[in-house]
């Protein structure tokens, strides 16, 4: 029996498509792909796609134990939440987000500096061992003035939603940064996880070219642990893959190597992966930054002369 019937499919050259995703095949992954113009388009097909049950006998995105794990009590919690907006501990984020703002906006981050033939101050250490490169000078960096911004909102299962709720605001304080210094940049939110050679990947459009970020709207699906736990999770339920292993964890986070062939990003763009591979702890958001900025080149594009 197929796994979906409410849906068309056409297949060509390995090629699938039906309303609301594409399946095709990237070197040794079969890569199963949505692009969700809206988070209605998004809650709509997860509400209505039917369950690949030959998959998953099990629905986690239903499971109504472990609420502090899924950051909610239900599915149907999480759906009202995304759809109206989560306004709990928004004071917080909006205090600690002009915290950041005010770190990133202010000349504390320094060009790179460098020992060289020439410079424009001598490096008196330097000068009195007899070394050649006795002079500072500052490295000549390219910087875009457009920017793309992926972010992966995947994230281990030992992921703790302080870790989740820093990154968050960071990134919002990065996209507000960088468009106050005159840059356009494109925030692409997306989801990708992999078992064995397939993998399944989510874009979603929070933020347009040329748009002011609304932080209400993207307060919930990039700080909120129910947007992967609960609502990916069912995504992920009504996609047909045919891994029986995806019932187990619903995938693993791949490394930023192995996503970017899914995203096509460039030698210039920024990637934001899960909390733990940048060092962010969710202990302390200055170090959090800090890490953040020190996992991207950011530090570079933010410079201030």
């Amino acid at each position: 029996m197929p796994i979906s019937t409410n849906y068309t499919i056409y297949v060509t050259n390995f090629k699938i498509e039906r309303k609301g995703m594409n399946r095709y095949k990237k070197d040794e992954f079969d890569v199963y792909r949505y692009d969700f113009v809206t988070l209605h388009q998004f809650l709509t097909y997860i509400k209505t796609a039917p369950v690949n049950t030959e998959v998953f006998t099990n629905c986690r995105s239903q499971d109504t134990n472990d609420r502090e794990w899924f950051g909610t009590e239900s599915f149907e919690k999480a759906v009202k939440l995304c759809q109206k907006g989560w306004s709990q501990d928004f004071d917080k984020l909006v205090r600690m987000k002009k915290n950041i703002d005010e770190k990133l906006l202010d000349p504390v981050i320094k060009p790179r500096q460098v020992v060289d033939f020439y410079g424009y101050s001598p490096s008196v250490p330097d000068y009195l061992q007899g070394s050649p490169f006795n002079m500072w000078n500052r490295i000549n960096v390219y910087v875009p003035r457009f920017i793309n911004i992926y972010m992966n909102i995947a994230y281990s299962c030992e992921t703790r939603s302080n870790a989740i709720f820093n990154r968050g605001i960071i990134v919002l304080s990065l996209v507000d940064a960088l468009q106050s210094r005159g840059y356009s940049v494109r925030l692409k939110i997306f989801e990708c996880a992999t078992m064995h050679n397939e993998a399944a990947i989510s874009f979603f459009n929070l933020k347009g070219d040329g748009e002011k970020l609304n932080i209400k709207k993207a307060y919930f699906p990039i700080c909120h642990p129910s947007f992967l736990r609960r609502l990916i999770f069912r995504l992920r339920e009504v996609t047909p893959v045919e891994e029986e292993m995806w019932t187990y964890g619903y995938g693993c986070v791949p490394g930023v190597e192995t996503f970017k062939k899914f995203i096509d990003a460039g030698p210039n763009d920024i990637i934001i992966v899960q909390p733990s591979d940048m060092g962010v702890s969710g202990q302390d958001i200055d170090e959090d930054l800090e890490a953040v900025l020190e996992f991207t080149n950011l530090k570079e594009i933010l410079v201030r002369a």
